[in-house]
């Protein structure tokens, strides 16, 4: 295996160099860079390295193509093949230059690069060659990017070429194989800017060309040395009911049937403000059944912007007071719960997330990513990890409800969880839908798992393999399971970014052995020994700044916020089981929003 990439370019880096270069970094990768206007020095430079190491090289086609008007190309290509080497040439338009450049070093078997013709629609990657396409195996979607993608003219009676991506059967992402070297080509002359700002986070599909397969090439190679998660997971989560026989169109044991049969796990987001309302019967289904039920936290009590606020005595009162109320339905069903807060209508604070964390909260569950001041723009990369982490540190799960497949690919690809949100109305016309999602779902991984929401929190991190046989490890929540697998003792060097280390009172260590620990500026540095066989949890203990010198009042429940409840529980389980009364119900709210803003504007009805 390469120890580094090795990237060939001109002597002024491009933005789509230094793009790259920034996603060699964030897949824990080292890299050289060597300069190709002197070819013969940059041979020597690639010739310094050991004979016994593989190779690896990304190259500019710019450069590639000045090199092959100077006639140094074929000495690169003879280097390349003496060796077990993977190439990506990358930065591919549709002109001459490249087009006598890729032919030369393809042989022939790539003669040109075309724009994409005006009815080309999809990417469509193969089904087969899965170690390299991976989760995004046999799927097809768009949008396609006409301004940056283009297509090969390749002929196809060559065994040793394969396209890996291709745009209405034409090939984009190929690669070709000459004796014991891969060249990997991808027809795109952009390489999106991980640290770009995203008005959309859950929207990564938009930059598939031009940021997949280079990603795809780095993984084939480097495997297990990149940023990685060892196990893919996966939960159902359904949002709102109360834990009767039947609440709306869900039915608990209906539901378990289908749980059992796909071998599948769920977790009710519960309203704490419904603590009074279980059914014994129905508790008693989650006492016997933990393995497959589970309960979290969903927001206090549950109104339109609870935790839109950033006033940390509020905060900490709403967090505390559900948090009360579900120690007191633990204490009075026997049906426990996890720490995990999934927040009303998507709607949180930044300080939310801060005051959960002193509240010992393990992550938050949510649909939107980004917080209710929006004053902080997260980044591509920031959504390329497994949790956002950009509030206090503390983990930010997103959920999809389940819908395009593919965006559930581009979470496996990157190492995310796959957490399903729905509600009771997703089962109006019975369980087969969720069947054939589940299925679906398999499809982009065989080995998924179904675990509990809080175990999903709790194994979730980034790894990868050190030189030294050790491993090294990237924290989010606290605390952190780790599991060794090997037959050996494990050294494991893990790193937690975190903003406020003085508020550390300890890190502890159940099932290894702390070897040192450092706190620094902006993270944690833990050395962890870790039988063979073993379960470990890593925990970090925080002094409570905040929650001690609040004062918490003894809090009465609204008129408003009681009837909001009943409301909902008549509209959930009458209103939405008659067509009529949804119509009519859908129709006065309609009415009610027109009537408002007319009182608010009377001249619409001049327009």
């Amino acid at each position: 295996m390469p120890s580094q990439v090795t990237m060939l370019c001109l002597q002024e880096l491009d933005s789509n160099d230094l793009n790259l270069l920034k996603i060699i970094t964030f897949l824990g990768l080292k890299s050289q860079v060597i300069f190709l206007d002197d070819s013969a020095y940059a041979l020597n430079r690639l010739q310094e390295q050991p004979a016994a190491d593989d190779a690896c090289a990304v190259i500019n086609c710019k450069a590639l193509s000045r090199v092959h008007v100077s006639g140094g190309i074929e000495e690169l290509k003879e280097f390349f093949i003496s060796r077990n080497a993977s190439v990506l040439v990358y930065n591919i338009s549709p002109n001459d230059a490249a087009a006598r450049t890729i032919s030369s070093l393809s042989g022939g078997k790539l003669r040109s690069v075309y724009p994409l013709s005006r009815s080309a629609q999809n990417y469509t990657i193969s089904n087969e060659n899965i170690y390299i396409t991976r989760h995004f195996h046999g799927l097809s979607f768009g949008p396609i990017h006409r301004e940056h993608d283009f297509t090969f003219n390749a002929i196809y009676d060559h065994e040793d070429m394969i396209s890996l991506i291709t745009i209405d059967d034409h090939p984009f992402f190929v690669k070709c194989k000459k004796c014991r070297c891969d060249v990997f080509y991808v027809a795109n002359n952009q390489i999106v800017d991980i640290d770009m700002k995203l008005e959309n986070p859950k929207r990564i599909r938009d930059y598939f060309s031009q940021l997949v397969p280079e990603v795809m090439f780095l993984k084939y190679v480097f495997g297990d040395t990149c940023w990685h998660t060892e196990k893919v997971y996966a939960n159902l989560i359904i949002d709102d009911p109360l834990l009767k026989r039947k609440y709306g169109f869900l039915n608990y044991r209906t539901l378990l049937e289908v749980m059992d049969r796909h071998n599948i796990r769920a977790t009710i987001a519960f309203i704490p403000i419904n603590y009074k309302k279980t059914d014994q019967d129905t508790a008693r289904l989650f006492l016997e059944r933990p393995d497959r039920l589970s309960l979290c936290v969903h927001g206090s009590q549950h109104t339109h912007n609870e935790f839109a606020i950033n006033d940390l005595s509020e905060l900490n009162h709403k967090i505390t007071l559900a948090t009360q109320r579900m120690d007191e339905h633990e204490r009075t069903t026997g049906v426990p719960y996890q720490k995990v807060m999934i927040f009303p209508r998507g709607i949180f604070s930044h300080n939310s997330m801060k005051m959960l964390k002193y509240n010992t909260y393990c992550a938050a569950v949510n649909t939107e990513a980004i917080a209710w001041e929006n004053n902080i723009q997260l980044k591509l990369s920031d959504c390329m990890e497994p949790i956002v982490m950009r509030y206090s540190q503390f983990p930010l799960f997103l959920r999809r409800y389940p819908a395009s497949i593919e965006d559930f690919a581009f979470d496996l690809f990157f190492g995310k969880s796959l957490l399903i949100v729905e509600h009771h109305t997703y089962f109006k016309h019975g369980y087969q839908n969720l069947e054939d999602f589940i299925r679906e779902i398999r499809t982009l991984d065989s080995s998924i798992r179904w675990e509990n929401l809080e175990a999903i929190v709790k194994q979730t991190c980034l790894i990868r393999s050190r030189p030294d046989g050790n491993i090294d490890v990237k924290m989010y929540a606290n605390p952190l399971h780790i599991v060794n697998d090997s037959e050996n003792k494990q050294t494991y060097y893990i790193k937690k970014t975190e903003p406020e280390p003085a508020s550390i009172q300890a890190i502890n260590i159940v099932g290894g052995e702390i070897m040192s620990c450092e706190k620094n500026a902006d993270h944690i540095a833990v050395i962890a020994e870790i039988g063979p066989g073993t379960r470990a949890e890593l925990t970090i203990e925080y002094a409570d700044h905040y929650s001690s010198n609040i004062y918490r009042h003894r809090t009465i429940d609204s008129m408003n916020v009681l009837l909001r409840r009943y409301l909902s529980e008549i509209r959930d389980n009458y209103i939405s089981k008659s067509d009529l009364l949804s119509f009519v119900l859908h129709t006065g709210l309609k009415g009610v929003t027109w009537t408002r803003d007319l009182m608010n504007n009377p001249k619409q009805l001049n327009d």
